[in-house]
């Protein structure tokens, strides 16, 4: 049995009011996790539950396993909150869904000794799902939060390291429902998808400049639509080329979306990842003094990431100079 959380990693009110229904407290009793199939004894799991940035960005890792265990059933052990993510990636044979970390430990002990777990948390990891609680696990020792964008390139290669693997800095590719099922959107024309509030206030530009930056592209671009995603708005502009599409029911629906715009504009967050998978040209506002990213992104290839020491500090000028140079 689960509940709606009444605390919240976050302080900001906006946050706190929209992600409200979005994160879930454990109770004390426990269930294990059912498994709608038998797992294989020469199976291979990549866990990594949380966060779905984090999850978009390790992709790569399925690929790779698969290349290595071509005649290996794959499978990918994720928060049921993010499942949708990786269930459509046709390397994989399935997901197995958890709400809770200790379901993950009690499935461990009773797996096959022949399973090969790929683990891409850290040693010492807190998570959401069991409220910032910390497990210890058996990856590397010497790679932890506070050090971890020093141990690697992009997020996929910290995980991959932290693994125990070879270091894995490939792009990321997103895997999408079948047509027929993705979300219905045609804003008649070209658009801009952005993405304004992350999971760590911090990285979040202010809305007033978001405002500021719609209401000059309506001058500069005025055939270009503006389109928000997220869990909530928060622009909240009445500029005519301003489409709300925050608040979408599935990860999916929001792909959908992005997989098809002109241009992606935003802060670290999950969506910046899913366009980095899709190649959407993207400019990317960020502190200074770490790199998340792998693939074009990465590279700045169609894409320009604006780095200040403080995001608010990023000028609107910046950002429409970027996305000038970024369009073709």
């Amino acid at each position: 049995m689960y509940l709606i959380g009444s605390k919240l990693p976050f302080t900001n009110r906006e946050k706190l009011l929209g992600l409200a229904g979005k994160h879930f407290a454990r109770l004390n009793d426990f269930k294990p996790v059912k498994l709608n199939r038998e797992i294989e004894n020469n199976a291979v799991l990549i866990a990594l539950f949380e966060s779905l940035g984090d999850i978009v960005a390790s992709e790569p890792v399925a690929r790779r396993m698969k290349e290595k265990y071509p005649d290996r059933p794959i499978y990918w052990v994720v928060s049921s909150k993010y499942s949708d993510v990786v269930k459509y990636n046709h390397y994989l044979k399935g997901i197995i869904e958890i709400t809770s970390v200790a379901q993950w430990i009690d499935l461990k002990e009773n797996l096959p000794k022949s399973v090969t777990i790929i683990d891409l948390h850290f040693k010492y990891r807190g998570y959401i799902m069991d409220r910032g609680k910390v497990y210890e696990n058996d990856n590397a020792p010497d790679i932890n939060a506070g050090n971890m964008f020093s141990c690697g390139n992009s997020l996929v290669e910290i995980f991959s390291k932290t693994a125990g693997l070879e270091p894995i800095d490939d792009a990321p590719l997103f895997y999408q429902r079948a047509q027929n099922e993705r979300y219905k959107f045609n804003p008649h024309g070209k658009y801009i998808a952005i993405h304004a509030i992350s999971a760590q206030w911090k990285k979040d530009w202010p809305s007033e400049k978001w405002r500021e930056l719609i209401e000059k592209l309506t001058v500069e671009m005025p055939d270009m639509k503006i389109v928000e995603l997220g869990f909530f708005p928060l622009i909240n502009t009445s500029a005519k080329n301003y489409i709300n599409k925050t608040g979408l029911k599935s990860i999916q629906d929001s792909a959908d979306i992005i997989s098809n715009a002109s241009a992606f504009i935003g802060i670290d967050s999950s969506l910046a990842h899913i366009a980095n998978a899709f190649n959407i040209p993207g400019v990317i506002l960020m502190n200074s003094g770490y790199m998340p990213f792998s693939g074009n992104y990465q590279k700045q290839i169609n894409s320009k990431i604006i780095f200040s020491d403080s995001v608010i500090n990023i000028t609107v000028e910046e950002v429409l100079t970027a996305l000038k140079n970024v369009i073709k």
